[in-house]
């Protein structure tokens, strides 16, 4: 990793820790109020982009720390995204029945 690569990765890791940060207090505060959809949008395409991206390029990830979600969460995020992009779970299943 260059330099360059190494300071734009320091910079992103702090600034996504000062964001959780940030979204955690307001859901502990349980006020959302203040955040627009289109931020939780841009937040949410950008961590797919580069989750897809990481996986494309060096393979399995866990979408999160272990116990970092619970089910509910997990199931309301992939359904949001299933629906975003017009795939139906069936469609989902058959997709990764072609990528073993």
């Amino acid at each position: 990793m260059s330099s360059s690569s190494a300071v734009a990765s320091n910079d992103l890791a702090a600034t996504t820790a000062s964001i959780a940060e940030a979204i955690d207090a307001a859901i502990e505060a349980g006020d959302l109020s203040g955040i627009a959809d289109s931020t939780i949008q841009q937040l949410m395409t950008a961590a797919a982009r580069l989750y897809a991206a990481s996986a494309e390029q060096g393979g399995y990830l866990p979408a999160t720390r272990p116990g970092a979600l619970n089910a509910t969460q997990g199931m309301i995020v992939t359904t949001a995204l299933l629906r975003a992009v017009n795939v139906q779970l069936f469609e989902l299943g058959l997709w990764q029945s072609w990528a073993k």
